[in-house]
């Protein structure tokens, strides 16, 4: 417990000294998010692992637990990742830290978890500072859901660890669907050692302006990552998305495949980028991103960027933005369809290439839920 505390007080001491030298980011627009402050945080037990039983070795803690079991962990791995000094909203994650969960998974064990994040006793003015961390041990196979469906905040600065060890592979889904008042904030960020590979399948619907960033540090030789990313806005929603891979070993892979709708007055900045160090031979990286926009007000600027330090690599990228095709939907008009149908149709033909990489059929049905009712054509 001794060591645990101790780590604890010292990233939130390194996130104090770091919040009062950062500059704002130039997405924070105080006419639309709070005005933060470095807070006394309530720390609180915020975590559910949805498991009938867990393989041996498999551990699920909550961050601020009084048990001791998880202490060497957190020692080693908490703050690893993402360092306290990474920006101005990742030192106030880590001063303000107030809810958090670990999941380690021993070597060469499998296991599937659904975890879910319980912002219901937050204190509206506090806040929600969530922090997940997530190490996969050698050759470990890991399939994680995280689910975050909250209301009633106004704001939420969340940051996510993945540690994934030689071999390992790490599958993490999450779905937001925060409160229609709340402004979001998260930094996810994966650290992939020789032949690892980390999956992110990513859904953001929720809150009234989010700054999501997913990184990629393919670190080692033979090591892959993928992002598949579904944005849906609606209103006057603001979202601005970053996803990067950084590709430093040799025979690395990267793929990003992001998909929105826009609705109303909604607005997007979407980043994607695909670094390849001089260190990094033989890799691949690709990466492609559309845009459909359901309103003349609506609004996408997305840029593609790939910078190249080395020769002998793959790499491409692909961006499109455009309206509902009038011809398609007037064919489906035409064999009967009404219009509120024949556009769902589309659009959920529009959304397939991720929708069907859901691992789960019952999630797949959910998500689709979820899209019709924030599309509400």
């Amino acid at each position: 417990m001794r060591a645990k505390q101790e780590r604890l007080t010292e990233l939130r001491e390194e996130a104090l000294e770091a919040f009062q030298a950062l500059p704002d980011p130039n997405w924070y627009d105080t006419s639309v998010w709070p005005r933060v402050k470095v807070v006394t945080p309530k720390p609180k037990l915020a975590c559910e692992v949805m498991s009938q039983s867990l393989p041996a070795g498999v551990i699920f803690q909550d961050l601020f637990s009084p048990s001791v079991t998880d202490s060497e962990l957190t020692n080693r791995f908490l703050g690893s990742v993402v360092k306290p000094t990474t920006e101005r909203f990742v030192a106030l994650h880590y001063a303000n830290m107030n809810s958090g969960c670990l999941v380690y998974v021993p070597p060469y064990t499998e296991v599937d978890l659904v975890l879910v994040v319980d912002r219901t006793h937050d204190d509206s003015d506090q806040g929600s500072f969530h922090h997940t961390v997530i190490v996969a041990d050698t050759g470990a196979r890991l399939r994680l859901l995280q689910t975050d469906e909250s209301s009633d905040l106004a704001l939420a600065v969340d940051v996510v660890e993945v540690i994934a060890q030689e071999g390992a592979y790490v599958e993490y889904n999450a779905w937001q669907n925060l409160g229609a008042d709340t402004c979001h904030y998260i930094l996810r960020r994966a650290l992939l050692q020789p032949d690892a590979s980390v999956d992110w399948l990513l859904g953001s619907f929720g809150g009234r302006a989010g700054s999501e960033k997913t990184f990629s540090h393919l670190q080692g030789a033979g090591s892959q990552s993928s992002c598949l990313a579904l944005f849906l806005g609606s209103d006057r929603q603001r979202y601005d998305l970053a996803v990067d891979m950084l590709h430093e070993g040799e025979h690395t892979a990267s793929d990003i495949l992001a998909r929105g709708v826009l609705a109303q007055q909604a607005r997007t900045v979407y980043v994607g980028r695909a670094t390849i160090d001089a260190t990094a031979r033989h890799a691949s990286a690709f990466q492609r991103q559309n845009t459909l926009l359901l309103s003349e007000h609506a609004r996408i600027d997305t840029t593609p960027e790939l910078l190249i330090g080395v020769e002998e690599v793959q790499a491409g990228h692909a961006s499109t933005v455009g309206q509902i095709d009038q011809d398609q939907l007037f064919y489906l008009m035409s064999r009967g369809l009404s219009e509120q149908i024949a556009k769902r149709m589309l659009i959920h033909g529009f959304l397939a290439p991720i929708i069907q990489r859901v691992p789960a059929q019952e999630e797949q049905t959910r998500l689709m839920k979820l899209i019709d009712r924030k599309i509400a054509i």
